[in-house]
């Protein structure tokens, strides 16, 4: 089949859990398909990435980040100000949009595969099966965030992500012929939402082509947490590990 893979950024290296679920899919879905790569990404990112998956795929098209990706102080201000979530506007792109209408004119694809809702957001008008990587429900972390912390300042921040995001990722799923969510509690609350649209549940895993034991003694009582810390659901997750969990061991 013929595949055109959308993702907001390049999973190579493959260092955090996202990256990790999108480099193995990837590799996976170029061994036995013709896919064409778009994505966001510097110059240097596309380097590393056409060096990973040289020969591997049909075509890779990198897009530079939009501007409120790129200038941090000016993106927190506008978030403020605006109706629309961050998410949305980290994905928003005329370029991108562009060269996602480009492919479809030039070729045509069995399956548009994007990777979270906010990438969901573009116009695919072809006929084609869109089936959509959730990864995580983004309106369901912001408004848990708003409950849990204790500032108020800090609640009323993500009750305004929160209500910003539940509409656009909504909408995002309605766009879709099929989802994949990686638990069954995200399946359920997706369902709530757009019953009709068909649902998979694929959980986290590891390539076994790629992973495999090793004959090394384990070390006793030991763990190896993999994520990116900066992402507020990972390190609000690790700080209750050690608040509430780790005490019970010692």
């Amino acid at each position: 089949m013929k595949l055109l893979h959308i993702m907001p950024y390049s999973p190579v290296p493959p260092t955090f859990a996202s990256t990790l679920q999108m480099y193995h899919l990837l590799k996976h879905m170029a061994k036995y398909h013709k896919v064409t790569v778009l994505t966001f990404g510097t110059p240097e990112d596309r380097h590393d990435f056409q060096k990973d998956f040289n020969g591997k795929l049909k075509a890779t098209h990198f897009v530079r980040q939009p501007i409120a990706r790129r200038y941090r102080p000016l993106r927190q201000s506008y978030f403020l100000w605006t109706y629309q979530s961050f998410f949305y506007i980290f994905a928003d792109s005329k370029k991108m949009q562009t060269i996602i209408n480009h492919f479809l004119d030039k070729d045509s694809y069995d399956i548009i595969h994007t990777e979270f809702a906010q990438m969901g957001f573009y116009d695919f008008q072809i006929y084609a099966l869109n089936v959509l990587d959730t990864h995580n429900i983004e309106f369901e972390i912001l408004q848990q965030m708003s409950q849990r912390v204790k500032s108020p300042i800090r609640k009323l921040h993500y009750q305004h992500k929160y209500k910003n995001f539940i509409a656009e990722e909504i909408e995002a799923y309605k766009k879709q012929n099929a989802i994949f969510t990686n638990t069954q509690r995200d399946k359920d609350i997706i369902t709530k939402h757009v019953p009709d649209i068909p649902k998979f549940l694929v959980h986290n895993n590891v390539d076994t082509s790629y992973f495999s034991p090793i004959d090394e003694p384990v070390e006793s009582y030991s763990m190896v947490f993999n994520a990116m810390i900066v992402y507020l659901p990972n390190s609000d997750g690790i700080l209750c590990f050690f608040d509430d969990i780790y005490p019970l061991f010692l």
